[in-house]
């Protein structure tokens, strides 16, 4: 293989590389404000009353899927068979159903709250950012 074409690929696998990078790896920190309280304290009293306020409360939900299905094509009509001449593609929907916590949201919301009036904000950064020297 030419030294060229050698180049041209690990450039082409180092610029791949950096586009997965740059479009991964963020997290959320709590970052302290001025005054704010202990951190292990708030984050566990935080926690407690928003699940006292909003318990876990799971219920099923439904939802409507797509799903592919090979379908025998007419005799009399096999112009639209797509599938070896004798199978049609078609979409066929179906039910789903999955259990949800409907108080999910409203705990998060009151979780942040609580945190906010304890001196906690939240703050994002991506991995390759450095930790702020105050967060925790």
């Amino acid at each position: 293989m030419e030294r060229k074409t050698v180049r041209y690929r690990l450039l082409a696998c180092a610029a791949m590389g950096l586009v997965v990078v740059s479009t991964s790896g963020c997290v959320t920190e709590w970052v302290p404000r001025a005054n704010a309280a202990d951190y292990s304290y708030s984050t566990d009293y935080c926690a407690t009353e928003s699940n006292g306020q909003w318990p876990v409360k799971n219920e099923v939900a439904t939802r409507t899927v797509y799903v592919e299905k090979l379908e025998k094509c007419r005799e009399d009509d096999k112009s639209k068979c797509d599938v070896d001449g004798k199978y049609n593609r078609v979409q066929q929907p179906e039910i789903e159903s999955y259990v949800m916590d409907v108080n999910q949201s409203s705990r998060r919301g009151a979780y942040t709250s609580c945190m906010w009036y304890w001196g906690w904000s939240e703050q994002e950064r991506w991995l390759w950012q450095p930790k702020a020297e105050t967060s925790h």
